[in-house]
Order: C-alpha cells, then structure tokens, then sequence
C-alpha cells in the first residue's frame, strides 16, 4: 500500500515539474518571438517559388529571410492557391525552430451561386507550434488544415522546411554582401 501511494506521489511530481519545464520553455520562446516581431531593421532576402519548389503552385509563392546581425531570426514563406493562400511563420533562435505560426487563408464560396469572391477572405486554419532542441514540445489550432491526416506529420514537414530554406537564404544573403 505505501508502495503504490509512493509512486503515485512520485509520477504526479514528475508530471507537475515537466507541465512547469515546458510551460517555462513555451513563455521563454514567446519572449523571443515578441522581441523578433518588435524589431524593425531587418536585412531582408527572398526567394520566388522556382528557387524554393520542385513544382510551382498556380498562386506564386515566395520564401522571405529575416536577418538581423547577420543572423536569421524568421523566415516567412507565402504559398498562393486557386482557393486561397498559406503564410506560415518560421522563427530562429541560433538557426533553430523554435516557433512555427501557420495560417491558411481561403477566398469566400458562395454555394448558391457556385463562385469564388477573390476579394474576401476567410480563415481556415491557424496554427501555432513551439519548438525546443529540434522537437515539437506542444501545439495548438483552430480550424482543419494539411496535418489533419494519418500521413501528415507537421513536426517533420516544419523542420524540413526550414532546414531546406535556410542554406538558400545564407547564399542569397552572403552573395548580396559581395
């Protein structure tokens, strides 16, 4: 009997220290992306969808860098489609992700009429992902999005977006120092 009150006790401390750990870790990452959205003098590079897509999409798309020192603090990536568009936020800390903020905005339907009103937008999803030693520590959303599915892993997908996007943008960024 004092054995098994004994671990309780000891599984509820461990679970109330980890909760406390990543609660500290998720405040001091929105610190750093309240410090990172203030800054105003940055050093931007971007990319257009042929230097950053296998396959263009059918609304354009770019890749932007944030450089601040020269180093990257947030990559903005902008993905227009027939029905709407993505924007999803990437922020840094030492070329680490630490915070991934995902939208997907889609242009209104109008199911009487059968058309696409290109001028309103609605929202479909935003998403907020926390990151620390090159893994998801938490999430959450509003809305159903690509990461819905079996298949999808956001995890995954964000990290290797980012490590794709931030070679491309250090070339660009160092061949416009010259």
């Amino acid at each position: 009997m004092k054995r098994s009150a004994l671990l309780c006790l000891l599984l509820l401390i461990s679970t109330t220290l980890f909760a406390q750990r990543k609660d500290s870790v998720k405040n001091s990452i929105r610190l750093k992306v309240e410090a990172i959205n203030k800054e105003k003098n940055y050093k931007t590079i971007s990319l257009d969808q042929l230097q950053f897509m296998e396959n263009g999409s059918d609304g354009g798309g770019s890749v932007t860098g944030y450089f601040k020192d020269n180093r990257l603090v947030k990559i903005v990536r902008w993905i227009g489609v027939s029905y709407g568009f993505f924007v999803d936020e990437f922020y840094l800390d030492k070329d680490k992700l630490i915070f991934v903020h995902d939208i997907e905005n889609m242009f209104e339907y109008n199911d009487s009429t059968g058309e696409i009103n290109y001028r309103a937008i609605v929202m479909g999803f935003d998403g907020r992902y926390w990151f620390n030693a090159g893994r998801k520590i938490d999430e959450s959303s509003l809305g159903h999005n690509r990461f819905d599915g079996d298949e999808a892993n956001a995890e995954k997908e964000f990290l290797a977006d980012v490590k794709k996007y931030i070679p491309l943008l250090y070339k660009k960024y160092k061949l416009g120092k010259k």
